[in-house]
């Protein structure tokens, strides 16, 4: 687990490794190409993704993301930025479908409680 006594977010984020796929959505509903990039870590509101330097993005923009670890979990959800730096960016969920959420809470669940192991060794 990734912690700063600063940090202001309301749940603990984790480090994992995966891909997302991400597409912008456009004022119409309209989505982008996809853009493929890393998860660089997670929790249960949002990620830090990778950003390549193809990708413009603005604060609060609409995205559609297909999320893939460890090859065989694919989830969706949509997303907005939160923020924005030079080589990655912050999003935070805004929905999910609820099968998926399941699957994504699962996915935090195990991140946890690997991370509590680690501390006790």
């Amino acid at each position: 687990m990734l912690f700063n006594s600063a940090e202001r977010r309301l749940e603990p984020r984790y480090a994992i490794a995966g891909e997302v796929l991400v597409r912008l959505i456009g004022a119409d509903g309209r989505l982008s190409d996809a853009h493929a990039v890393d998860i660089l870590d997670i929790s249960l509101n949002g990620a830090l993704l990778s950003l390549p330097s193809t990708l413009k993005l603005e604060s609060q923009q609409a995205l559609q993301l297909e999320i893939t670890v460890q090859s065989t979990m694919h989830l969706a959800a949509r997303a907005h930025v939160a923020h924005v730096h030079t080589d990655r960016f912050g999003v935070e969920f805004s929905d999910m479908d609820p099968r998926d959420f399941d699957i994504f809470c699962g996915l935090v669940l195990m991140l946890a409680q690997r991370s509590r192991a680690v501390l006790f060794e």
